[in-house]
């Protein structure tokens, strides 16, 4: 990750880029190709040698914050089969002796390649696009 950080107005600015590297693995195959055990929706024949479930790319960000407000806004990692735009805005004050903070919103789910960035089944049976998992909110 690089960041760089500078005063501006009565808070501080950032911007970040960040390289992602995931890899999902892969299945056991017998010496044919098959899979094994045999389970789910995957074809008889073998994924392309083409198709590979790992991927290196990089995201970027700006954002502001001061001690009362804070955002940011981004990118997933360009390069993925679903890239969004994310980020967030927060609002924190005081209500007497207890603190409170607002906030919405959107961020990815990075537990996995196929939640973070998304996957093409590649083979001809649907070409569909799945994952890119965001989770929108407000507290």
């Amino acid at each position: 990750m690089l960041q760089v950080d500078a005063p501006l107005a009565d808070g501080r600015m950032f911007f970040r880029t960040d390289l992602v590297n995931m890899d999902a693995g892969s299945f056991s195959t017998h010496s044919d190709g098959s899979y094994s055990p045999s389970w789910g929706t995957c074809g008889r024949s073998p994924v392309p040698a083409a198709v590979k479930p790992d991927r290196q790319r990089a995201s970027v960000a700006v954002g502001w914050k001061n001690d009362t407000w804070s955002g940011d806004i981004g990118t997933t990692p360009m390069g993925f089969n679903v890239v969004d735009v994310v980020g967030g805005l927060s609002y924190s004050s005081d209500v007497g002796p207890v603190g409170y903070t607002v906030n919405v919103h959107r961020r990815p789910i990075s537990s996995s390649l196929l939640s973070f960035g998304g996957q093409k089944d590649s083979s001809s049976h649907t070409g569909t696009t799945w994952g890119g998992v965001r989770a929108d909110g407000a507290a």
